[in-house]
């Protein structure tokens, strides 16, 4: 896909993800929304609006690029046979916000040709943010171009992480870190978002951001946002869970030796 290819095609997923936006919105802080339990874990919501976004993502992306195949967060994968594109979508991350009336929500989606990103979006439509970045551009925020923020020393870093859903080791591990970097950083925020935590990282509002136990969904829009505005991203997968850090390169390998990350 072209450089005039992928213009136009973002420009159709940034179009999209505002109507998305508006449909969630339209059941945000909804007294008869309704809220499920998933796969049996009382911490892992889903809502209507989850499976409303994603249908209207997967009909729009059907329709308009029927060729491609599509990994969604609650229907899975839908394989074209020797499709090279894929589109990672995650209808709303941080449901349990959404859930509870909280505003940091967003829809989060990239497009993947083998393991290259070409262009990803995210739509925070309470605080009317979106981010958008493709492989030959800038990252940008409702028009203005983003820089990560400048290098700095690990106690002058405001960060942010997520705790894993399962109870299990990993995330025994996760507040072990989360413990271990408060002592360390100037502050430490959980936004409930990874898509939003790395929005922010690209736009510089926060200066790091760690998490462990991720899906593709989750990340891959963000990971292309940071990319484009300078920043750094490295992940390890391990059983399929994947761990992540994002900042500028020289904070990246300071939280890297706090966290032993490999």
């Amino acid at each position: 896909m072209d450089c005039i290819q992928l213009q136009q095609t973002v420009e159709k997923i940034k179009t999209w993800a505002l109507e998305v936006g508006e449909l969630q919105m339209k059941l945000f802080r909804n007294a008869a929304l309704d809220v499920s339990i998933k796969g049996g874990d009382v911490a892992d919501l889903v809502t209507e609006a989850d499976y409303q976004s994603e249908q209207f993502w997967i009909e729009k992306l059907t329709e308009a690029f029927p060729t491609h195949s599509i990994l969604a967060e609650e229907s899975g994968m839908r394989m074209q046979p020797d499709s090279e594109y894929l589109w990672s979508l995650d209808p709303i991350d941080g449901t349990v916000n959404y859930a509870y009336g909280l505003p940091v929500f967003c829809t989060s989606i990239a497009l993947k040709k083998g393991n290259e990103l070409l262009l990803g979006v995210i739509n925070a439509p309470y605080l009317r943010e979106l981010y958008w970045a493709t492989a030959h551009s800038p990252a940008y925020c409702n028009g203005q171009e983003l820089h990560v923020s400048l290098p700095m020393p690990l106690p002058e870093a405001l960060l942010s992480t997520g705790l894993p859903y399962r109870r299990d080791e990993q995330f025994r591990k996760s507040l072990h870190h989360f413990v271990e970097l408060s002592s360390q950083a100037r502050g430490i925020r959980r936004m409930g978002s990874a898509a939003y935590d790395l929005s922010c990282v690209a736009a510089g509002r926060l200066d790091g951001y760690w998490e462990f136990d991720l899906n593709p969904w989750d990340i891959d829009a963000g990971i292309l946002l940071v990319q484009r505005a300078g920043g750094q991203v490295v992940t390890t997968t391990q059983e399929g869970r994947i761990s992540l850090i994002a900042a500028h390169p020289s904070l990246v390998a300071q939280l890297q030796q706090t966290l032993q990350f490999e």
